[in-house]
């Protein structure tokens, strides 16, 4: 298989190489053969007393290909300022804001984040309808200004509403009136981190760009019809497929769909009562919302959906572009040296860096499907793929082999008398630690000399 043209990019079987291998077995020194006899007949010169046993073994063993590329987050998008003023406070760059989080102030007034995906476009009063009223009702029960459930989480805004916009508003330090005005916040996909940030003194226009932010993640509000007692929560992190169980409301399971189709295994007509949330690809159990055991009598949200804009870049060399494919599983080892699932998205099929001088790559690009702490900064990371694999292959470990001083190697295995013998081996693929032998007399089972 040929190597990427400049990448760095590295193929292992694990841990150990050739020449490694061969550093390992000289360093432990267990037996030196040397030319000592009339036939030249190699004869054993033990440097160290201390020994043990080891089984020879039948192992699958499977190439590792390290790739290096870039952990990214959802491309940048500005926030225009809700109203005209001076900035009064910032947020810093590098900071990760999450629902309920105040980006600014202008003119003393605070700029909060909610979730969702209708932006602040009109301010909102009793009587008003729509579903900005549903998204300004979820943002703010999530936010627990709805401690005794009052509020049912609907497209209507009624006298409930207007007390947890007053409760709201006291808490932000500002005139209490009970009417949401665009001024105070700005909507958001889910969890964003600053990249630009207005300085504290600068004037800001209505609708003009105020700061620069990159989602981490898209959130969306579980708001089922049941009510009662919460139970049966799927954990966190829970990747979503179709018919996934969220959770149980008193009898009432609350399932996730990917799609209006059958789930295997369940039958409609089986008595039990069910609730569907129509979820897309991709989505996580994010943040649960109520504790279980949590009594309810009003819709309201219970857990947030996400879905990360994390994902992976590697820059493939073309000769080894068709070592790629969708929907092939590989692991991503992060900074903090914790290694997690990723699944090939897309292979791309125009070529970059097609400069005089460059290296032509195509970006492959990576999702990952453990869910991650929000403020994971971008970086750079290690992507392993599995490459060429040998099954069944007949191991030894590599402190078992000695030198010949007419080259080649050979093992000591314990005979039928309980003494060693010489059994010279013809080896092959070194991994973690093993190493196969291809031409032998050894067999599964039998026992090996090895310095402890």
């Amino acid at each position: 298989m040929t190597e990427p043209l400049l990448l760095p990019s590295a193929r292992r079987w694990p841990v150990l190489l050739l020449g490694v291998a061969l550093g390992v077995a000289a360093a432990a020194a267990m037996t030196t053969f040397m030319d000592l006899d009339k036939e030249n007949t190699a004869a054993a010169v033990t440097a160290d007393p201390t020994l043990s046993h080891a089984p020879v073994e039948i192992r699958d063993l499977v190439e590792e290909v390290e790739w290096v590329a870039d952990l990214v987050y959802g491309t940048a998008v500005d926030v225009a300022a809700p109203a005209a003023g001076t900035v009064t406070a910032t947020s810093d760059v590098g900071a990760v804001l999450r629902r309920g989080d105040v980006v600014v102030a202008i003119d003393g007034v605070p700029v909060t984040v909610l979730y969702g995906q209708v932006p602040a476009w009109r301010d909102l009063a009793e009587d008003d309808e729509g579903p900005d009223v549903l998204q300004l009702e979820s943002n703010l029960v999530a936010l627990g200004f709805d401690p005794d459930g009052n509020v049912t989480v609907d497209e209507q805004f009624d006298a409930h509403t207007e007390d947890m916009v007053e409760a709201w508003q006291e808490s932000l330090g500002v005139e209490v009136t009970g009417v949401f005005t665009t001024g105070l916040a700005v909507v958001v996909d889910g969890p964003v981190a600053v990249v630009t940030a207005p300085a504290v003194g600068a004037p800001t226009k209505t609708d003009e760009p105020l700061a620069q932010v990159s989602a981490r993640s898209i959130v969306t509000d579980v708001v089922p019809e049941a009510v009662g007692v919460v139970a049966a929560q799927a954990p966190v992190g829970t990747l979503l497929e179709h018919g996934t169980l969220l959770l149980t409301i008193d009898e009432t399971e609350v399932r996730a769909v990917t799609a209006l189709a059958p789930i295997d295994g369940i039958s409609l007509d089986d008595g039990v009562a069910r609730e569907f949330v129509l979820v897309t690809e991709g989505q996580q159990v994010g943040a649960w919302l109520v504790e279980e055991g949590a009594v309810f009598d009003q819709a309201r949200p219970v857990l947030e959906l996400s879905q990360q804009t994390l994902s992976v870049i590697v820059p493939v060399g073309l000769a080894d572009q068709d070592d790629w494919v969708v929907a092939q599983p590989v692991e991503i080892l992060l900074p903090d040296d914790s290694v997690v699932a990723g699944l090939v998205t897309s292979v791309g099929t125009v070529a970059q860096g097609t400069g005089q001088g460059q290296t032509p790559t195509i970006d492959v690009t990576v999702q990952v499907l453990d869910l991650l702490a929000d403020d994971l900064p971008a970086s750079e990371v290690t992507v392993i793929v599995a490459g060429d694999s040998v099954m069944g292959a007949t191991v030894v470990p590599t402190r078992a082999l000695v030198t010949l001083a007419e080259g080649g190697f050979a093992v000591e295995r314990i005979a039928a008398d309980g003494n060693p013998e010489l059994v010279g081996v013809v080896t092959g693929t070194f991994d973690d630690g093993v190493v196969e032998v291809i031409d032998s007399d050894l067999v599964a089972g039998d026992m090996l000399v090895v310095p402890s």
